[in-house]
């Protein structure tokens, strides 16, 4: 599976059904600058998330998707992933 998923020009990663605020997460991780952050506690690593952002991430993270085993080799031997939820 390793090598097919590196093979792959690009990794669509469907998360399921829009439900939960699912699309809040998505927007939520998305309008943090990740990208290159290499050092957790640099000052302009993102801040941690607010108590309620937690919580609706964490029923976000209790999907089906993260609970499988192999999500890992998906995400990271892929060139590119392209993360999906709903629509």
């Amino acid at each position: 599976m390793t090598r097919i998923y590196q093979s792959a020009s690009q990794v669509l990663i469907h998360l399921g059904e829009d439900a939960d605020a699912s699309q809040l997460v998505m927007e939520m991780v998305k309008s943090r600058d990740w990208y290159g952050q290499d050092e957790p506690r640099s000052s302009n690593f993102p801040q941690p998330f607010e108590p309620w952002e937690r919580a609706i991430i964490r029923a976000f993270m209790s999907r089906a998707w993260f609970a499988r085993v192999w999500i890992l080799q998906e995400v990271f031997m892929a060139r590119e992933a392209v993360i999906l939820c709903g629509d």
